[in-house]
């Protein structure tokens, strides 16, 4: 009888959870991506390093920064390379989480 290891993925091509963090770190890349192409991301020109100020507008609702893009493209490759397998997989998308927990409520506090 052959036991699968717990962080191996099934034969079908990869778990829910791997199938989630894949789509979620696919989604990050193109984000962030977005970010720096003119046209998607409007005032470009007046983008900010990193700043609450800059004027840089993705799909010209979402204010972006030069670090904003470039954290978005990491959460996107860190998601992509941890979905290989369950464990970490899961682990991208608690971590991933929690950080995006602690943003929002920074965000609250600092609004």
């Amino acid at each position: 009888m052959s036991h699968a290891r717990f962080d191996e993925a099934p034969a079908s091509g990869g778990s829910a959870v791997q199938k989630a963090a894949l789509t979620v770190g696919v989604l990050f890349l193109v984000i962030g991506g977005f970010g720096f192409i003119p046209g998607v991301t409007a005032n470009l020109g007046s983008i900010a390093l990193a700043s609450h100020h800059s004027e840089a507008m993705l799909f010209g609702i979402f204010q972006v920064s030069i670090v904003h893009n470039i954290i978005h493209l990491m959460f996107g490759v860190t998601g992509m390379a941890m979905a290989r397998t369950v464990h970490g997989a899961q682990r991208n998308l608690l971590l991933g989480g929690a950080s995006y927990l602690v943003l929002f409520v920074y965000g609250l506090l600092v609004s």
